[in-house]
């Protein structure tokens, strides 16, 4: 499957001038700084439960150990989702506000490649972590909410471009 160049479906933004950079950067290191203290032994399983166990028995007092087990580890994935989702779109960000045209025409793949390789950093890193351990599954579900993310990022974009083409056509 190959993606269109964004230029194909959505006008190109311009750039950032180069002392507005920052404003790129920032955010996308501070939210991958984020990530990094999230997996170290911070946030590990053995210190989530002190929060999430609560919350799920109080929601579902009638949930068996399995099923509170079965939650506890669905609410972690859905932060390992939202954290990737958040990535992505700040990742879409950096590229689409680029200078360097050959990276803001190809937003979507430079943006999917940095969290991919960003989910694989971070599960290497847990490697090294006491309490954390390092897992394919969650290499998998980080990139895929990077694809999801960034496919309706692309949709909505597409469709802003086609209603400013269609008001352009017509006058307005």
């Amino acid at each position: 499957m190959t993606v269109p160049a964004q230029s194909e479906y959505l006008p190109l933004p311009p750039p950032n001038p180069p002392h507005q950079r920052w404003q790129r950067y920032l955010p996308l290191a501070l939210w991958m700084a984020a990530i990094f203290v999230g997996s170290t032994e911070l946030l590990s399983r053995d210190r989530t439960h002190n929060i999430i166990d609560p919350l799920v028995h109080w929601l579902f007092p009638w949930a068996t150990y399995n099923q509170a087990l079965f939650l506890h580890t669905l609410v972690r994935k859905c932060g390992h989702v939202t954290e990737y989702t958040i990535l992505a779109l700040l990742a879409a960000y950096f590229c689409l506000g680029s200078s360097r045209d050959w990276l803001r025409r190809r937003w979507w793949i430079w943006s999917l490649a940095f969290v991919a390789l960003f989910a694989a950093s971070d599960e290497f890193h847990q490697l090294f972590v006491r309490g954390r351990d390092a897992s394919l599954r969650d290499v998998a579900i980080d990139t895929a909410a990077g694809i999801v993310t960034l496919a309706v990022l692309a949709l909505i974009l597409r469709r802003r471009a086609a209603r400013r083409r269609r008001l352009a056509e017509q006058g307005i």
